[in-house]
């Protein structure tokens, strides 16, 4: 007895219009037009579109991402560069000639004789 009423639940779900009779249907009119394996191809080339719209969407996120780290290097490498700048003007400035004669005339030092001098690089 239990047999008959699942067999009429069965059936009483197969004439029932609803998800499976309208997917069934669905498959049915693509079988008759296309074929089985056009309906193979047909879902292979969604999947296959699918996947082709994942990786442009991927592709597009990396460049944003690597677009954004040139960014901030260029802006770390700017700020080099100006300490760098900075840098030379402040050695030029502790360089300079009439600076050093200055301080050495207040810790009264002399220029030397010319025997005290020695070059480098020169043979004698």
């Amino acid at each position: 007895m239990a047999e008959l009423v699942l067999s009429r639940t069965r059936a009483a779900r197969r004439k029932r219009p609803g998800g499976g009779q309208l997917r069934r249907s669905a498959l049915a009119a693509l079988d008759t037009w296309l074929g089985w394996s056009g309906v193979f191809v047909a879902v292979g080339a969604l999947v296959m579109a699918v996947c082709y719209v994942v990786s442009l969407i991927h592709v597009r996120s990396e460049v944003v991402q690597l677009g954004r780290q040139i960014s901030v290097l260029n802006e770390q490498a700017h700020a080099l560069e100006t300490d760098v700048e900075e840098v030379r003007l402040r050695w030029q400035e502790l360089d300079n000639p009439k600076r050093l004669e200055k301080i050495a005339a207040t810790l009264k030092l002399a220029k030397p004789k010319t025997e005290q001098l020695v070059v480098l690089g020169e043979s004698r």
